[in-house]
């Protein structure tokens, strides 16, 4: 799969050998994002890593990101559309999850606060690689957060609807620095929070991204887009771009 993600990246992304050949790899933007319909999560947290590192690299300046993924939206198959989609639903469920479990910490102690923690943080757990050991990482974390308000803080300005691209690097870099132990080269609890944040972590859009999707759709309606540049018709361009900010 990553070499299929560098491929596309390389060839369709930067078209280091012109359109032709990239057109003749187009199909592997349907295919990597096809896997997300595996039932496993080890498969569904890889196509979110390439899908952020290599079909629309969160690297990239604001318009040049929204403009890769406007055109990529557009190109992609019916069931590669319903893949992103349920993509970013599942990025939003645990946004929500999180924000409930900080609601919580908000709350006087109690049995009920406790199970009603409990509860969340199975949730989470399953939506992360190895239930099991995510299940005792998530109990540790949770157990950082009630002690750590500056933690608490940080993380809900992550999944605050608020919350710009640029502000999520920084929260996740002080998050990541909080939990991070010099002396200890491995540190299993740490990477599975990263994962967490990785799947909570707004690294495409924000208010920023959704003023530049909506000049590209100004563009294609006005006749004055890279459409056919890039490969779609007008239409084509108009309909997704509708969609996509659906």
């Amino acid at each position: 799969m990553m070499g299929l993600a560098q491929l596309f990246k390389k060839y369709c992304l930067h078209h280091e050998a012109g359109k032709e050949q990239a057109q003749k790899i187009s199909w592997i933007k349907d295919k990597l994002l096809h896997i997300y319909y595996q039932n496993s999560i080890d498969d569904k947290l890889l196509v979110e890593k390439i899908f952020a590192q290599y079909m629309v690299p969160h690297s990239l300046d604001t318009e040049e990101k929204m403009k890769c993924l406007y055109y990529l939206y557009a190109c992609l198959d019916t069931n590669a559309v319903k893949a992103l989609n349920e993509m970013w639903k599942c990025q939003n469920m645990l946004r929500g999850l999180v924000r409930e479990l900080l609601d919580l910490h908000k709350l006087p102690a109690s049995e009920a606060n406790t199970t009603a923690m409990f509860g969340k943080l199975m949730t989470i757990s399953k939506n992360l690689p190895d239930a099991g050991k995510a299940q005792d990482f998530m109990k540790r974390f949770n157990q950082v957060l009630g002690e750590d308000e500056k933690l608490r803080v940080q993380l809900d300005t992550l999944i605050s609807p608020t919350c710009s691209c640029k502000q999520a690097e920084l929260c996740v870099r002080e998050i990541t620095r909080k939990l991070t132990f010099p002396k200890q080269p491995t540190n299993p609890f740490l990477e599975m929070v990263k994962f967490l944040l990785e799947r909570i972590a707004p690294v495409h859009i924000d208010s920023e991204a959704i003023s530049a999707l909506v000049k590209l759709l100004n563009k294609s309606i006005e006749g004055t887009a890279d459409d056919d540049e890039e490969g779609v018709t007008p239409d084509t361009a108009i309909r997704s771009g509708l969609e996509l900010l659906k």
